[in-house]
């Protein structure tokens, strides 16, 4: 083998990654579809992806029969970098990362993130033989993806599932039955997020009134939402927004909206200690059916409707910290408007395993689904239930919940929460 002599820096180094102590070279050729965004960090998607064709064997980057598809994206994470690198094709996936200190500097930040594109590739080579030397030049063959495959411990799930459940048995003058379970459903990437999250409950009441009359009955109430959301860098994202929800106590027999929203976060990923904060606007078209006509005389209503808020985080392995603070009204009736504050505390016990405090306090102008009679709605719901359309409404509630998945997902991934 002849050696060759090289100029310091980042050409020595790519020159050596490719050479590998032999001269390398591919029988066939394994094409490469690249998804690269970079949108901040020392080095730029067209250096990594010059760098990434020329230092593995075999690899071309194509837009047109790409047996796989190579994407990659970086986080800020405090004074560091997380760079993501996905590697898919033939139903197979690899997913890596790394975090570098922003004072690493760019040549030794392309050769880490290299070193992740090399690591990525390396199972859709085919290297069974495992490979061989002819005339001095060791060959690697490009085989079709489907021959890949990932091993377990470089896999990290992109999706998470957050279920939960409880029941209530009360017999103390009053007795109450009830059950309540819901469900939250999470897929994060670096460019996407699709959050789907659903609960309903049912209560049963019977309660001995004075002087011999009963009240009892039971009412059932349910919501859901969705929000799909893309990034589009430096923390800013859009989203549609959708959702449903039944609250016979509210005086609302049904409420479904469809809308959109625009959010910047300092840091859409926090993957360690640290604070957070973000800004946040929504406008919805909602379309409620009410169980009582309103104060304003609507038994059903369609209107447009924003709202604008602001949330922080403090972020610890062991506990979590969140407050939010917004204001909203129906855009053609300001006069009808709402401040709303939330804070969570969110204790981690072990592992997956959730403890939630949380508590909510609202203040209204007005609210347009208040009905014009509220003795028509149940009695069983709004005593046990309350009722939301006051002019002030707090609430506390404690909670336990376990998270299947990517457990570290949910506390990293803080966009449209």
């Amino acid at each position: 083998m002849a050696r060759r002599k090289c100029a310091p820096g980042l050409a020595c180094a790519l020159a050596t990654l490719a050479l590998v102590a032999w001269e390398t070279k591919a029988e066939a050729q394994l094409g490469v579809r690249w998804d690269c965004y970079l949108d901040a960090g020392a080095i730029d998607c067209a250096t990594l992806a010059n760098a990434y064709a020329e230092s593995v064997p075999g690899v071309t980057l194509t837009s047109s029969d790409a047996t796989v598809s190579v994407g990659v994206r970086s986080i800020e994470v405090a004074t560091r970098r997380r760079y993501l690198v996905a590697v898919e094709g033939g139903g197979s996936r690899v997913e890596l990362a790394r975090e570098v200190a922003q004072s690493r500097g760019a040549e030794q930040t392309l050769l880490d993130v290299l070193a992740l594109l090399h690591r990525g590739t390396v199972p859709f080579l085919d290297v069974a033989a495992p490979g061989r030397v002819e005339g001095g030049a060791f060959t690697l063959r490009a085989a079709g993806a489907s021959a890949a495959t990932a091993a377990d411990g470089e896999r990290e799930t992109t999706w998470y599932g957050r279920p939960w459940i409880s029941g209530e048995v009360v017999s103390a003058g009053v007795q109450v039955h009830g059950v309540a379970g819901g469900l939250e459903l999470n897929r994060s990437t670096e460019s996407h997020r699709l959050r789907v999250v659903g609960d309903a409950a049912y209560r049963y009441v019977r309660f001995d009134l004075p002087g011999g009359d009963e009240l009892r009955g039971g009412f059932f109430r349910a919501s859901g939402s969705v929000v799909g959301a893309r990034s589009l860098g430096r923390g800013v994202s859009v989203a549609a927004l959708g959702g449903a929800q039944r609250q016979p106590q509210n005086n609302l027999a049904l409420r479904a909206e469809l809308g959109a929203g625009v959010e910047w976060i300092r840091a859409p990923f926090l993957a360690t200690d640290g604070t957070n904060f973000g800004i946040r606007y929504r406008v919805r078209a909602l379309w409620d059916r009410y169980v009582s006509e309103t104060t304003q005389g609507h038994e059903r209503r369609v209107y447009p409707h924003h709202a604008l808020g602001v949330f922080a985080l403090v972020h610890y392995a062991a506990v979590d910290l969140t407050l939010d603070l917004g204001v909203g009204a129906p855009l053609l009736e300001p006069g009808l408007w709402d401040v709303n504050g939330r804070a969570t505390l969110t204790f981690r016990v072990a592992g997956a395993l959730e403890i939630v405090l949380g508590g909510m306090l609202i203040v209204r102008g007005g609210a347009i689904h208040e009905p014009g009679d509220p003795s028509a709605l149940s009695p069983v719901a709004t005593i046990m239930a309350g009722s939301d359309f006051g002019r002030l409404t707090y609430q506390a509630e404690l909670s336990f919940a376990y998270t299947f998945g990517n457990g570290a997902l949910r506390t990293q991934d803080r966009r449209w929460r």
